[in-house]
């Protein structure tokens, strides 16, 4: 079943290349905050359900809703990082991008520990129920994005 589950995947993820590309063409700094909100959103709802209705169709739905809802969140929210870098002197340009790296990073070390941590207890634990502190820190993450977003339009 992984030519099945290969093809499902290429094809969300052409289909998600395909919504970036529309987004990128047709949107502007005002609609990024929903676009976000709904991508985060969406993606709480397919951690609600692969918690709730754990099995191989809940982790398909939950495997192409990220594909999806990762371009929905990131590159978004990428460009206004970029536009703030942008505004900022050119002096301390390079230390909000190493900043900016610094927190990627840190996130990711925290995210693969927490994933050891709960593999070490159980794997199904750990595959059914960390994506849930996945969405809630996604959702607390469109706080700072709104209050940078309306720096960035108070700056204009």
């Amino acid at each position: 079943q992984e030519g099945t589950l290969g093809i499902i995947t290429s094809a969300t993820a052409a289909l998600s290349a395909l919504a970036l590309y529309v987004l990128g063409r047709k949107g502007n700094t005002s609609h990024i905050w929903p676009i976000v909100a709904t991508g985060n959103i969406i993606y709480a709802i397919s951690v609600i359900i692969l918690a709730f209705a754990f099995g191989p169709l809940a982790v398909l739905i939950y495997m192409d809703v990220v594909t999806i809802s990762k371009s929905l969140r990131f590159s978004p929210a990428y460009s206004i990082t970029m536009e703030i870098m942008d505004e900022e002197s050119s002096s301390g340009q390079y230390a909000y991008l190493c900043d900016n790296e610094i927190s990627f990073n840190a996130g990711r070390i925290v995210g693969l520990l927490l994933i050891l941590f709960f593999s070490l207890y159980s794997q199904e634990l750990s595959l059914r129920y960390l994506p849930i502190f996945l969405g809630i820190i996604a959702l607390a993450s469109l706080i700072p994005l709104r209050s940078m977003i309306k720096s960035l339009k108070n700056n204009h």
